[in-house]
This record gives C-alpha cells, structure tokens and sequence, in this order.
C-alpha cells in the first residue's frame, strides 16, 4: 500500500511540474507579446506624431494627439465601467453584533484545535507503543 501511495504522490507531482512548466512558458510568452505591443504602439505614437507635426506644426500636433489619447482612454473607461458587474454595496453590520460572533469563534476554534491535537497524539500513541 505505501507504494502505491508513493507512485501517486510521484504522479502527482509531475503532472503538477509540467503544468507549472507549460504555465510559466504560457506567461513568458504573453509577456513578451505584451512588450513588443507596446514597443509597436511607442512606433506608431511617434511616427502619427511627426507625420502631424510636420503638416500642422509641433503645438497643434502635440495637442491633436493628446486629445486623441485622452478621448481613447475615456472610451475605455467607459467600456469598463459598463462590462462591471453590479453589486449592491453590503449594509453595515452593528459592532455589538460583530463583537459576539468573533468572541465565539475563536472560542470554538480553540476547543477545536486543542482536540484534533489531542486526537492526533493519541492516535499515534496508540499505533507505536515504542514512540516517545
């Protein structure tokens, strides 16, 4: 039975190595995906922005592009804002309410822990006579 434990502890961590390996190549990609998108996007700002620049001039060019971005990241916000879901914002909860659920909890939690211990040393006790 222990080794066929063993086996299955051993399975499980390589499937779980070859997940993380598969996974951290998965991200490194969209890393790098990410970063050259954005090296792009620095290329083509620049290039927009000489091109401008040239037919209206340096000022009116900068502010074309900067109300373009700024009109660009409104529409974003806003397709954010409207892919959000919504939810209602939770009532508060009185702090003599709160007071007594949290005294009771860590008092069960307490009497919880001080018998799983005990069970737990009995029952090695209880295996292994010889064991201290």
């Amino acid at each position: 039975m222990n080794g066929l434990l063993q086996d299955l502890l051993c399975s499980v961590k390589r499937r779980a190595r070859a997940f993380a390996a598969r996974l951290l190549r998965q991200v490194a990609l969209v890393f790098a995906a990410c970063l050259f998108g954005l090296a792009g996007l620095g290329f083509l700002t620049v290039s927009g922005y000489l091109a401008l620049s040239a037919a209206v001039g340096f000022i009116w060019a900068s502010l074309w592009m900067g109300l373009g971005f700024g009109v660009l990241a409104g529409g974003l916000l806003l397709v954010a804002k409207a892919t959000m879901p919504r939810q209602p914002i939770p009532e508060a909860v009185p702090e003599a309410e709160v007071g007594a659920d949290t005294e009771a909890a860590g008092d069960t939690d307490t009497l919880s822990l001080a018998a799983f211990t005990l069970a737990f040393v009995l029952a090695r006790h209880f295996t292994d006579p010889d064991r201290d």
